[in-house]
């Protein structure tokens, strides 16, 4: 064997194998935030590596203006990177939406577990958080719903789906390990 092994990286890192992911859809005001941060906590609280992907449906700005960073990406930088002792900050501008899956691939590729929220009809493995209030026909009842492994709901829904109570955060991140992470070679406890 000749050469850096460095000279092969970028080949093994586009072999790395993405974490499982859980994606957490729902109306807007259904709760789905309250109870993906707590599922986190429970999760990291047990070891767990977690890696979390919102979508914004909107525009949104995460650099402030007149920072340094935004005056780099504001001059032309594509992507645009902040880091402390602890802390790295990626700005990345792109011409149309990269996927959820390219972006764990990409990104989140050393967690155990990717917990995203939003991305309604291209999400994996999705969770539905349905409180009856809400007032709409649940999302994995509606025509041409797919990827539905569960629903964490307030009440009575008929569905062959596995239904978790909204209200026991603990039962639905026991529902992700047993589904998920029950192989002991993904866990890695601190």
């Amino acid at each position: 064997m000749k050469g850096d092994p460095s000279d092969c990286a970028e080949v093994h890192s586009r072999h790395k194998k993405s974490p499982p992911v859980v994606s957490f859809a729902g109306y807007s005001g259904s709760g789905k935030t309250t109870l993906v941060t707590k599922v986190i906590e429970l999760l990291s609280n047990k070891g767990y590596k977690i890696g979390a992907i919102k979508h914004d449906g909107h525009s949104f700005e995460i650099d402030k203006p007149g920072k340094d960073t935004w005056r780099m990406t504001q001059a032309g930088a594509t992507i645009t990177g902040i880091s402390d002792s602890s802390t790295l900050a990626l700005i990345k501008k792109h011409q149309s939406a990269p996927n959820v899956s390219s972006i764990i691939s990409d990104y989140y590729a050393e967690m155990d577990i990717v917990i995203v929220e939003g991305w309604k009809e291209s999400a994996p493995n999705k969770i539905e958080v349905y409180r009856s209030e809400v007032g709409h026909t649940p999302l994995f009842q509606q025509q041409h719903a797919e990827n539905f492994i569960a629903v964490a709901t307030d009440c009575d829904l008929t569905t062959q789906l596995p239904v978790l109570d909204i209200n026991q955060p603990d039962k639905v991140s026991d529902f992700i390990i047993d589904t998920y992470l029950s192989t002991p070679h993904q866990h890695h406890a601190q």
